[in-house]
């Protein structure tokens, strides 16, 4: 299958199941199909930058593959984990709404007082897909160009740098991979996470 046409069907059972949910939560969706749709590509946009900027790199330092074999990787990475997660995300929200233990709090993701084990589940469902996202788009980037350690940690760490400053710059109204450093016993930790 294409990498588009790969997208465009994980894009659909996102929008599947979110307008299930839109439905079923409110009695009616509250946007257009068509709107929602765009809303579930638009992550894929930030996928492709990110096979791009690493494709750049590699090709200074030797790499003969085409640029669209780099955008596919990181396509069909997004593709997988990018829809998983949404889903798991769209499936923890809609029962926890339902049971009216998640998102009565300060935002979509909170646990209702009480609850706050629930905090825990919400954060490895945004974490774990994340990280798969970008273990399997720079392995197959890394296979496919036949990358030496050097090169390709000069390209990964652009990459990400680059779709790190477009996601936090560019507003996304959609499930996107974002960075975030934290503290963990006063040690900065760099995370990725899907946020809303």
């Amino acid at each position: 299958m294409s990498p588009l046409a790969y997208v465009t069907v994980a894009s659909a059972l996102v929008v599947g199941a979110m307008r299930v949910m839109k439905t079923v939560k409110y009695g009616v969706a509250t946007i257009s199909l068509f709107e929602q749709f765009m809303r579930t590509l638009v992550p894929h946009l930030y996928y492709a930058l990110l096979g791009l900027v690493m494709h750049a790199v590699l090709r200074f330092f030797g790499s003969q593959r085409r640029w669209s074999s780099s955008v596919a990787m990181a396509l069909y990475a997004g593709g997988t984990f990018a829809t998983v997660g949404m889903l798991l995300v769209l499936t923890y929200l809609s029962v926890g709404s339902h049971l009216g233990v998640v998102g009565r709090g300060e935002g979509p993701f909170s646990p209702s007082p009480g609850h706050e084990w629930l905090y825990w589940i919400g954060f490895l469902l945004t974490v774990v897909p994340g990280t798969l996202f970008l273990v399997s788009s720079m392995q197959a980037l890394k296979v496919l160009h036949s990358a030496r350690r050097g090169p390709f940690a000069l390209a990964a760490v652009l990459g990400l740098g680059v779709f790190v400053l477009v996601g936090t710059y560019v507003p996304l109204y959609t499930l996107h991979l974002s960075l975030a450093v934290d503290s963990f016993r006063g040690v900065p930790v760099p995370m990725f996470y899907w946020t809303f």
